[in-house]
């Protein structure tokens, strides 16, 4: 028996978040378009006891009865199988040509199920309205049309709507259609405010079938929200109206203060944690008191559910401040930890960590050594090198020559080149290293030049592309049309400012800063947030660590994690998520970028297609009939990005232009 206090009233649809999206589909996959059988063969049917009503009562020639008999019977036969179009078309002409048919009201009905069908809901919903203002109180075809208008009105995103329809079931509907009935509420539930399903909830008779499902959808509402004692009182009363799986569960869950994201129950409180030091030098400070904003900028952006607060500890200049502060946030009920700064602090808070809540710190450049849930923003990233790796190939280059510092950081990065570069069919000749500090790569260089490779990859870091770029343009590489290619140091914004664009220009980089002038998605977001949350302009970029590693935790939160495990598998396992440093991920335990190969020309980053690669052009003139040569202007060799125009006098070089060189230079290539 289905039962309300009050008439419904107009639909006022209000939207919510989508929890149960995935269950609110499985309800809504039944088909609108069977047809139904008639008697068989020659057994005359009985007069039914609801008869098909007509749109409008009056005589019809024999000819359009004929012609609209027809024409539902093809209607019939396209919803059938599945051309939901042709039979709305061929039941709209008798609904709008033939309305004093007595098939009218069928092609009515079939109107609405094929518009519902081809997705046109609220079309649908009129139809099918129209159609149960013609039908008799008691006929049992007012349940299929109630089911049908509350399920296109919910697809509709008219979840208000969706519930009123609904109300209208019959009181003697089967049991089957109510259970029908009651899903659709529930997905229609979880669109709603709680305001809106108090008013609904409050509509409904104790013992109505839809009443603890909207009591649920408040409860777990107000508890998401952090409103305990709402919550608790709304939970009581949907048991106490005989709540059944899944709203049962809610309500349990809800009494028992429990968290369980497959029950949409977020939790009442999400608490983020900051350890940054308050103390130390001046420049430490300052350098903190920048993550901080950051920090706190990315609290504004947040898409976390129910209520989430920020507490920021004391870290201290020390490991032994770090790890007390660290466990101040851990009794405070901290799910994550934006921070230390150092990696000192870093693995003395890690280690005092008495569950492994995940932290992660905006500037170390390593983590501690075996310690679980533990990331950096700024550690070793192979991606830079493979994503170089798989561009080099592509451009048509076999053979490498890898110069690199054995500085840790150079090292995964050469490594990873190389056995991404091997995997894709290349071949590294040799790989040259240098201690750190080096200043002269003469020896490097000449040894690059007598292996004659496709090109010479430096994943050094940024201090040592200051000293080599100039050396390689000293001792001629380019002359030898040998590439010059590199990872993100080459692309640094102060080794652009540095270095004169002559000795960068033509080399390739993977960098995770994107080609072209303007921000990207992820740093406009973050510029905003920064200045409308500190109400002034943004001039450092260490905020940006601070937003980002807290931005990571928080897209963590978002999916409803609520213990250390659980924040850490959702790191592992998030989407590459538009950061404010670049596209970010974690992999294999490290927070990586998304990474462009780029070109540089004149300090500008522009982008290189999969298998396009720089040329190197000789400005040399041709030489007089004495065989001297004029002297150019500038360099008399240069590298040009893909899709650039060659300098004046320009020839690019092929065989018959390359350089005179010794003969152990000049050994053919194998």
């Amino acid at each position: 028996m289905m039962s309300s206090r009050h008439d419904a009233r107009a639909p006022n649809a209000s939207g919510r978040f989508v929890w149960a999206r995935a269950a609110l589909l499985a309800v809504l996959v039944g088909t609108w378009g069977c047809a139904s059988g008639g008697p068989p063969a020659g057994v005359e049917a009985p007069e039914p006891a609801f008869p098909e009503p007509v749109l409008e009562p009056g005589r019809i020639a024999p000819a359009a009865e004929a012609r609209a008999a027809e024409l539902v019977a093809e209607a019939e036969a396209a919803l059938q199988r599945g051309d939901a179009e042709a039979a709305a078309a061929a039941a709209r002409e008798v609904v709008e040509e033939h309305a004093a048919a007595p098939v009218s009201g069928r092609a009515l009905w079939l109107l609405a199920r094929a518009t519902r069908s081809a997705g046109n809901l609220r079309e649908a919903d009129a139809h099918a309205q129209r159609y149960a203002r013609l039908l008799a109180p008691g006929d049992p075809r007012l349940v299929e049309v109630r089911l049908l208008q509350g399920s296109a009105l919910l697809v509709a995103g008219q979840g208000e709507a969706a519930v009123r329809r609904l109300l209208a079931l019959p009181e003697d509907a089967p049991d089957e259609s109510v259970r029908e009935a009651v899903g659709l509420v529930r997905g229609a539930a979880a669109m709603l405010d709680e305001a809106v399903l108090a008013t609904l909830a409050d509509e409904l008779a104790p013992d109505h079938p839809y009443r603890p499902v909207l009591l649920a959808a408040r409860a777990r509402l107000l508890y998401n929200a952090g409103d305990e004692p709402g919550a608790r009182a709304a939970a009581e009363a949907a048991l106490g109206s005989g709540a059944e799986p899944p709203e049962a569960a809610v309500a349990r869950g809800i009494l028992d203060g429990r968290v369980d994201s497959t029950l949409g129950l977020t939790g009442p409180r999400a608490l983020l944690g900051g350890l940054l030091p308050a103390g130390g030098s001046p420049a430490l400070r300052q350098y903190a008191s920048l993550v901080e904003e950051g920090l706190r900028a990315a609290m504004t952006t947040s898409r976390v559910t129910g209520v989430l607060d920020l507490q920021v500890a004391d870290g201290g200049g020390d490991p032994s401040a770090s790890a007390a502060g660290l466990t101040d946030l851990a009794s405070a009920g901290a799910v994550g930890v934006v921070g230390p700064l150092q990696p000192g602090t870093f693995e003395a808070a890690a280690a005092a960590r008495p569950s492994p809540i995940p932290m992660i710190s905006p500037t170390s450049p390593s983590v501690p050594a075996g310690a679980r849930h533990v990331y950096t923003l700024l550690g070793p990233d192979a991606g830079a090198a493979r994503e170089l790796a798989r561009w080099a190939v592509g451009a048509g280059l076999r053979r490498v020559v890898v110069v690199h510092s054995l500085d840790p950081v150079s090292r995964l990065e050469a490594a990873a080149f190389g056995r991404a570069f091997r995997d894709a069919g290349g071949a590294v000749l040799r790989a040259l290293s240098y201690a750190p500090g080096s200043t002269s790569f003469a020896d490097m260089i000449a040894t690059a030049g007598r292996l004659r490779p496709d090109a010479v990859v430096l994943p050094v870091p940024a201090e040592d592309v200051e000293i080599l770029a100039p050396q390689i343009t000293f001792f001629g590489l380019d002359t030898l049309g040998i590439h010059v290619l590199g990872t993100g140091a080459w692309t640094d914004d102060e080794v652009r400012r540095s270095v004169t664009a002559r000795h960068l220009d033509g080399v390739v980089a993977a960098s995770p800063e994107a080609p072209g002038t303007s921000p990207s998605a992820g740093y406009a977001r973050f510029v905003e947030a920064y200045e409308s949350t500190h109400r002034k302009t943004l001039r450092s970029p260490v905020p940006a660590l601070g937003y980002d590693a807290a931005a990571l935790l928080l897209e963590a939160l978002a999916t409803g994690a609520r213990s250390p495990d659980d924040v850490a598998r959702a790191l592992e396992d998030m989407e590459p998520f538009q950061g404010a440093t670049g596209v970010l991920s974690v992999e294999d335990g490290r927070i990586v970028r998304e990474h462009h190969v780029v070109c540089l020309r004149a300090g500008e980053l522009l982008p290189v297609s999969q298998g396009d690669a720089p040329r190197v052009v000789d400005r040399r003139a041709s030489p007089d009939p004495t065989g001297l040569r004029p002297v150019p202007t500038g360099l008399p060799f240069v590298r040009v990005c893909p899709g650039q125009p060659a300098p004046l006098d320009g020839v690019p070089l092929g065989a018959d232009t390359l350089p005179t060189v010794p003969s152990d230079r000049s050994r053919s290539r194998s």
